[in-house]
């Protein structure tokens, strides 16, 4: 296993040939794997006083509730980044169905 850090990554009308680290060692390659980072893209929640995971994000419910009454959270606030944007308006038009429950079962 290489643990260095990739220089470069060289290649031909976007075909892979080698992959340099930055120790000088130079191999060749036709594809390569990568393994994503988790990791929060902001820090909203940091403002409240939210439960937060060990990655940053606000810990929410199934419907985006978090541990502060009448505070929610969606998309990348809530998720691992990178997030799909359709899969975070998604998530975001879930949440806001349940804040019109949320408002509508107390004031009524």
């Amino acid at each position: 296993m290489i643990t260095d850090k990739i220089k470069e990554m060289k290649g031909h009308n976007g075909v892979l040939k080698s992959i340099a680290f930055q120790d000088g060692l130079e191999i060749e390659r036709e594809a390569g794997f990568i393994t994503p980072s988790i990791y929060t893209t902001n820090t909203i929640g940091q403002g409240f006083s939210c439960n937060l995971d060990e990655h940053g994000l606000i810990v929410v419910d199934h419907f985006g509730r978090t541990s502060e009454k009448n505070v929610y959270a969606a998309g990348d606030a809530a998720q691992p980044a990178p997030t799909e944007i359709v899969l975070s308006e998604a998530t975001g038009i879930q949440v806001a169905i349940t804040i019109n429950a949320d408002i509508s079962i107390e004031k009524f």
